[in-house]
């Protein structure tokens, strides 16, 4: 029966690199943010271009050997709810694709969780792994900050409170669902991604595979996400954005609120407490903002 390794964060935390490097491996195949195309809130805008949009694998999501079948049967029964599409992914995922891979779902949603967690309760799959990936709070918030072309100190501190506030609920839920959890960051990702992925390896109890680190080599169907997955150019390599270094709104903000710092750092940073090869890499705290 079908194993998932479901991805869980912040939108524009990396997931979609992080699919790609899962993607790699021979036993991981990754749908994208598979809730775009089965949750009733996001999908009727995505199933009207199957016919054109394009799927990692190179065919449109129409002729794509997993998606094809799947977007199809949701166009002909439109009340199909976000549990039963994904059922119907992870059946014809088995039939396509086969069993003995895993399936990877970077839709990051607590919706899409629970979905999943209903499929596992009802024995659908086997069983349900989550990758919890948190970006840098202070890279995360620069992130917010040029898409809203905002800035200044106090939409710094909104969005490093947003930041901050969803870390804590993703932590307590992760801790109410009692699943099998493990913590990437993604600075560590792009920087040490040798670690990252060889940790990920063991967590879903497969043997490391340095394809891992050719993103671009992926043979997933992964329908949805940053579109990256489509340009072998952005997806050959690991590269980390480092415009936050230089934000002192952020780096001010960062500093006032209370309790932000340790929580970067455990939740962002959890390579940086083991034994590894290179060294470990240690962002730079507020105080180091020129």
């Amino acid at each position: 029966m079908l194993n998932v390794v479901y991805i869980y964060g912040l939108g524009h935390s990396g997931s979609t690199l992080l699919d790609l490097m899962l993607s790699g491996h021979d036993r991981i195949v990754g749908t994208g943010e598979a809730s775009m195309l089965t949750s009733p809130d996001y999908r009727e805008k995505r199933l009207a271009e199957r016919e054109t949009k394009k799927c990692s694998c190179g065919q449109t999501l129409q002729e794509c050997v997993l998606w094809g079948t799947v977007t199809q049967t949701l166009v002909s029964n439109p009340e199909t709810t976000h549990v039963d599409a994904l059922g119907q992914l992870a059946h014809r995922f088995s039939e396509s694709v086969g069993s003995n891979r895993w399936l990877s779902d970077s839709s990051k949603n607590a919706q899409g969780l629970d979905a999943w967690l209903e499929l596992k309760r009802r024995g659908a799959i086997e069983s349900l792994k989550v990758i919890h990936l948190v970006r840098d709070a202070r890279s995360h918030a620069a992130s917010q900050l040029v898409r809203s072309e905002r800035s200044g100190i106090f939409n710094a501190m909104r969005a490093l409170r947003f930041w901050k506030a969803s870390v804590l609920q993703q932590l307590d839920a992760l801790k109410q669902h009692q699943l099998p959890v493990h913590s990437v960051g993604y600075e560590e990702l792009c920087l040490f991604s040798n670690a990252s992925t060889a940790g990920i390896c063991e967590f879903l109890e497969l043997p490391y595979s340095e394809s891992m680190q050719n993103p671009s080599g992926a043979h997933g169907h992964i329908a949805t996400g940053n579109p990256m997955r489509l340009d072998a150019r952005k997806s050959t390599a690991t590269t980390y954005d480092h415009r936050w270094f230089f934000r002192r709104d952020i780096q001010l903000a960062y500093a006032l609120l209370p309790g932000l710092e340790n929580l970067n750092r455990s939740a962002s940073y959890p390579l940086s407490g083991q034994n590894l090869k290179q060294p470990s890499f240690r962002p730079p705290t507020a105080t180091h903002a020129s």
